[in-house]
């Protein structure tokens, strides 16, 4: 369990060993893995590797892990308004025929990784995202790899 401290306590680490999986179904988990294994569990691994095979055939430079949040609707979501330099995009001078709302939280107000001018994430799943990497010590695409593994 994550204590209010914002640390994983010794026993939940020891799940973590064993199982992300278990981990994320703990009571008081950390938000972002909830939201992972939520995400997996409704994307699939198949699902997940067509995604990912798409983005490549074409050249969607977004993080591999996002297409779980993604897998249904990639080719509705502009990639450049979620990409992770967070600059949006620029539709205002040359159109674009894809849908700007965030691909984590579906709003239209930011992207996946806007920054507000305070420099914190706009996004408040990539929040709980980032924390929750930042707890497991795992990036999100390692944590990503090892729920569809354990998942499939």
């Amino acid at each position: 369990t994550q204590s209010t401290w914002g640390h994983i306590t010794r026993s939940s680490r020891q799940v973590m060993e064993r199982s992300l999986v278990a981990l994320g179904e703990r009571r008081g988990a950390p938000v972002g893995l909830q939201i992972l294994l939520r995400q997996v569990r409704s994307c699939g691994r198949r699902a997940y590797d067509d995604c990912v095979a798409r983005w490549r055939e074409g050249n969607v430079a977004l993080p591999t892990w996002l297409a779980v949040f993604s897998f249904d609707a990639i080719d509705r979501v502009c990639s450049r308004w979620n990409h992770k330099a967070g600059h949006g995009c620029n539709w205002r001078v040359s159109p674009c025929r894809y849908e700007h709302r965030c691909a984590l939280c579906n709003e239209d107000s930011h992207g996946a990784f806007f920054r507000g001018a305070d420099g914190a994430l706009q996004c408040l799943v990539m929040r709980d995202l980032e924390d929750s990497e930042r707890l497991l010590g795992r990036s999100l695409s390692g944590i990503v790899h090892a729920l569809l593994a354990e998942t499939d």
